[in-house]
């Protein structure tokens, strides 16, 4: 009976731990105000007279305020080759508020802070294999199943976005959400399974409120009520929320 009560104690100690962690290490700044909060590049991508070379890149940052504990906010950054600007790709909840579509399509800094949250860049892809994947990109951008829907919990929503634009883009191969991309498992039209994003596996889904995934890139995942947890087997590394991946660094990156 006591071994029953202790799992339940060590899961919120998990959790408070890690809060404070994120907090006290300023990742996370819970209580600020949206209105003030920066969104000023922080200048880490390079600018297209750089690198005339198309390229694309996944970015994430954790959410606004304390809820940047639990999840983080992903983006796709493109630059055609030879183009004057970059191109971000995101899914916007409160665009909902203005009778708008959530999908957004807007020349923008690719690396611009998340409302004070840094940047990640998780992914890049640059060259021809980049220049063929952007079309398809802004193709998926059009046809994603949901422009007027948007929920943070269990989707759809950012993740469930930038999960969509991976499984429509072959050559996107390669780029894994996290564990901590709350929404990712949720499928286009409440589908119960589908190939994973990197269509190197099958990932099966109760509409995101609880989830299955098994694949190459992804390993195995087990997603109940927004809490996910999983392995990946090469290279290895465990996934546990707040954190996401913990191991050996996934060096895997397309060719170029």
């Amino acid at each position: 009976m006591k071994k029953r009560r202790m799992i339940p104690l060590l899961v919120i100690l998990y959790f408070a731990a890690s809060s404070a962690w994120l907090i006290g290490s300023g990742e996370v700044i819970p209580g600020h105000s949206w209105m003030t909060a920066s969104r000023e590049p922080t200048h880490t991508a390079p600018t297209p007279q750089e690198h005339p070379e198309a390229m694309v890149r996944l970015y994430m940052a954790r959410t606004f305020s304390w809820r940047g504990i639990f999840g983080m906010h992903p983006w796709f950054a493109l630059k055609e080759k030879n183009a004057d600007h970059w191109t971000v790709l995101e899914v916007l909840g409160w665009n909902l508020r203005r009778d708008k579509s959530v999908v957004e399509v807007r020349p923008d800094a690719p690396d611009r802070l998340w409302y004070e949250a840094q940047p990640r860049l998780m992914f890049e892809l640059t060259g021809t294999k980049a220049e063929s994947a952007i079309p398809k990109m802004l193709a998926a951008a059009q046809s994603y199943p949901h422009p007027r829907e948007y929920r943070v919990w269990p989707g759809p929503n950012s993740n469930t976005f930038a999960a969509h634009l991976i499984r429509e883009t072959p050559e996107l191969q390669g780029a894994e959400l996290p564990v901590t991309a709350i929404g990712k498992d949720y499928l286009p039209h409440a589908a119960l399974a589908d190939f994973t994003p990197s269509r190197t596996g099958v990932q099966l889904s109760l509409r995101g409120f609880a989830a299955l995934n098994l694949g190459i890139e992804e390993g195995i995942e087990v997603d109940l009520l927004g809490v996910t947890v999983g392995v990946d087997l090469y290279p290895p590394a465990i996934k546990v929320p707040v954190w996401g991946r913990l191991g050996w660094p996934n060096n895997r990156t397309p060719e170029r």
